[in-house]
């Protein structure tokens, strides 16, 4: 009988290491190799606990460093040296190699398990009471399985089942048509639907707009109107709290105040339009996440959570992502990285994980600031104004945005927006420069089109 520890197993220590000081020098990095990495494909055993450790801190959402890691392994009986663990990242030349590294490490590992097969194989052949059929079935089961454990998928798809893919989606298109519906996931604005086919499965949308010209406030009633519709979506908000997201939603459908819930003043004649509205807008389709305190949602670790709760949840998985905003979002930024190449990475890794899962999602971004005169207009944005990065535009499918002109009285407390549009700056397959028409903007109004043809309201108010 040939025993696989009889053997000298092929692998790579100098790769191993630099992997695992890689991953403690950007964590970030992890859910690149994640899907053909695991525990297992290291040689080496402690490699394989330290490793473990760190991704078990990363699906915790917890900070990964040498201290971290060493409370973490000895939390899972690991026993490994504090000097070894704090010496790996001096191992690692440049920690953008990672995927080169883990390539590394996954052909030794995929080695080591064809090897293994072998051996079972030939101690199968060695026993006369097994016959030829059932070797070359074991051997056939067992490579096919190393395939799916490292994520082996066909290098070339035909073109006729591209074709026949395209058909499906384009009837699926038109019976949603037919319906009265979309194509894509639906904003609550009829023309802005029409002209950009709603919004699609992989698409990253972007809305832009300046301060206070009411981008939250827009996307927070899309995501109110698409979980009234049974599509899951999640909020992630680094701006307001959940309570201040909650008075935003009730002054919306409501005569109330923001101000006024804030100070406690409700009156007997609003207490019931009070509760109805609020009422109204429970809904369990729209979820917020509950980090730990003090805890940062990177898009690295949004990612995270969305891929956990899905993986949970599938019968019910999330579909769209709300975020508000990006230049505020907390980000990883790599050793000696510009802010503009962090925000680019950002915009990528998001637009990368709509594609590949297939999920929708809606980020917020500033534009620059516009100096406003009192009484002088002020000329509609341009997509060259987002602020932060060109990769912005670049990773985008589509890009709204929000403009609209500010006045303000003697004795008002706050400005006014009035005019209000949302300009289609870009649109993968849908129309580009125009503009739809909104209804003024002001603390306790939710967004309607102002209808082209016959000047009509359509958005249904939840509070009716």
């Amino acid at each position: 009988m040939i025993k696989l520890a009889d053997i000298e197993q092929p692998h790579n220590l100098e790769a191993e290491r630099a992997l695992l000081g890689s991953l403690i020098l950007d964590s970030i990095l992890l859910p690149s190799i994640s899907s053909y990495i695991s525990r297992n494909s290291f040689y080496n055993t402690t490699h394989q606990y330290i490793y473990e450790a760190i991704d078990t801190l990363f699906k915790d959402l917890a900070p990964i460093d040498t201290i971290s890691i060493m409370n973490k392994l000895s939390k899972l009986n690991h026993e490994v040296m504090l000097s070894y663990v704090a010496n790996l990242p001096d191992t690692v030349p440049l920690s953008s190699n990672i995927d080169y590294y883990a390539g590394i490490v996954k052909e030794y590992s995929d080695k080591r398990s064809i090897m293994r097969t072998a051996i079972e194989l030939l101690n199968m052949a060695s026993t006369p009471s097994t016959t030829v059929d059932e070797i070359l079935s074991s051997g056939h089961s067992s490579l096919e399985e190393i395939g799916r454990v490292n994520g082996s998928e066909p290098d070339f798809i035909e073109y006729n089942q591209i074709i026949d893919d395209t058909l499906t989606d384009i009837e699926d298109r038109a019976r949603l048509v037919k319906e009265g519906q979309a194509p894509g996931l639906e904003s609550g604005l009829p023309t802005l639907d029409k002209l950009t086919g709603g919004i699609n499965k992989g698409n990253l949308v972007i809305l832009a707009g300046e301060t206070s010209m009411g981008k939250s406030a827009l996307t927070r009633q899309i995501a109110r109107h698409n979980a009234k519709a049974g599509r899951k979506g999640v909020w992630f908000s680094y701006e307001m709290t959940d309570i201040e997201m909650g008075m935003r939603d009730i002054a919306a459908y409501s005569d109330i105040s923001v101000l006024d819930m804030e100070n406690g003043v409700i009156t007997e004649d609003n207490a019931n339009v009070y509760m109805r509205i609020a009422n109204s807008l429970k809904d369990s389709m729209l979820l917020h996440p509950n980090p730990k305190k003090g805890m940062r949602i990177t898009p690295e670790i949004l990612i995270n959570m969305v891929k956990n709760y899905n993986y949970a949840n599938f019968e019910s998985p999330i579909e769209i992502i709300y975020i508000d905003y990006l230049q505020i979002m907390p980000m990883n930024r790599l050793r000696d990285e510009q802010e503009a190449f962090t925000l680019s990475r950002a915009t990528r890794l998001l637009k990368e994980f709509a594609r590949v899962e297939g999920l929708r999602i809606i980020l917020l971004s500033q534009f620059a600031r516009t100096d406003r005169v009192p009484g002088q207009k002020v000329k509609p944005p341009t997509i060259n104004m987002l602020k932060g990065s060109s990769s912005i535009e670049q990773d985008a499918d589509k890009i709204w945005m929000i403009h609209g002109q500010t006045i303000k009285e003697p004795g008002w407390e706050q400005a006014k927006v009035t005019d209000l549009e949302i300009i289609i700056g870009k649109g993968r397959n849908a129309a580009r420069a125009r503009s739809i028409p909104l209804c003024d903007l002001d603390s306790t109004m939710v967004f309607r089109e102002r209808n082209w043809l016959n000047n009509t309201n359509e958005f249904d108010n939840y509070g009716e």
